[in-house]
């Protein structure tokens, strides 16, 4: 058979059909339609499950990447801070060390009598001096500044006599 453009078309090659059923070929036809472009819906969901899918795959990795990077620095700042606990404990157990025994001992035993002074102690009458704080240290700090430039007054006018 000689190759043809219809004969390249799947569509248009001969189907042989058993007796008597050339008056069922149109119905047959119209079954074949239906079936392709049913596989074309088919093929057309298949494509965007594909593309949903890829999507899906694309948010997670960078979800992932997200998580990993803050991870990682979560990470970091506790192996800062263990470093620091680290630090503060061989500052501690030097202190510990360079104690005699008797005076640890001393120590030890007046921490209860501490203890006892700071629950005496009026927590609200803490609180308002924690309050009132940053204003004295401001006003200390502009008596500081009056001094200096009082005594600058005072070298300024000492160097006269010089």
């Amino acid at each position: 058979m000689p190759d043809t453009p219809e004969m390249e078309n799947s569509r248009n090659l001969p189907v042989p059909l058993p007796d008597g059923s050339a008056a069922e070929a149109p119905e047959w036809k119209q079954q074949l339609d239906r079936l392709e472009a049913k596989a074309d819906r088919n093929g057309r969901l298949l494509r965007i499950c594909i593309g949903l899918l890829i999507a899906l795959i694309a948010v997670l990795g960078i979800g992932f990447g997200v998580l990993f990077y803050h991870g990682s620095i979560a990470y970091q700042s506790l192996l800062q801070a263990c470093d620091q606990v680290d630090t503060l404990a061989g500052t501690i157990q030097q202190s510990l060390d360079s104690m005699e025994p008797g005076e640890l001992d001393r120590l030890l035993h007046s921490l209860p009598e501490i203890a006892d002074q700071l629950a005496n102690l009026d927590v609200e009458a803490l609180n308002e001096v924690i309050r009132q704080m940053p204003a004295l240290m401001q006003s200390l700090q502009e008596l500081q500044q009056e001094v200096s430039q009082i005594s600058g007054f005072f070298s300024g006018f000492g160097s006269l006599f010089r």
